[in-house]
This record gives structure tokens, C-alpha cells and sequence, in this order.
């Protein structure tokens, strides 16, 4: 049985191509920075530009990359929460 209070272990996961969703402020001009963030890893699908909120105050893109470890997950997750205008990684 998998025990899913405790992480998985990191052989399980990576290396492996995860998918995020990154909503950012639609009135900070946030693509190009996060394009700029994500030079440094292996991006496997391009960012997109997905929906807008309803009220227009959100903005989602989403990207696919390749990750070889924990780390380097930890490592793209800091950087692009780092761009400004970014609110939310998943």
C-alpha cells in the first residue's frame, strides 16, 4: 500500500516531465520575464497563454518541463514565484 503522507521517494519521481500553470496579475506584463526564468531548464512544451479570469484581473499560462530532481523542481518553482506579477505556481 503507498503511503501518501509522506513524500515520494525522489527515484519514483524524476527524472520526469512536469506540467505547471502559472497565474500571474493580467496587468503586469509577466511572459517575457517568465520565459527569461525558465532558459535554464529543459521545457519540453512551450509557454502558452491560457485563459483570462472572468474579471480580467488574472492571467494563466502554463509550460511542461523536463526535471532531473528535486532540487532543480524546488529550483524552477523559486524562480518563476520570483517573477513579478506571478501569484500562483501549481
Amino acid at each position: 500500500m503507498i503511503d501518501f503522507s509522506k513524500p515520494a521517494d525522489e527515484k519514483d519521481v524524476y527524472p520526469a516531465v512536469h506540467n505547471f500553470r502559472v497565474i500571474t496579475d493580467a496587468a503586469v506584463a509577466t511572459e517575457a520575464a517568465i520565459l527569461e526564468a525558465l532558459e535554464a531548464y529543459e521545457v519540453v512544451a512551450p509557454l502558452a497563454r491560457g485563459r483570462t479570469s472572468s474579471g480580467g484581473k488574472y492571467l494563466v499560462f502554463h509550460f511542461s518541463a523536463r526535471l532531473s530532481s528535486r532540487a532543480e523542481h524546488h529550483a524552477l518553482d523559486a524562480v518563476v514565484k520570483g517573477v513579478p506579477g506571478v501569484r500562483i505556481l501549481l
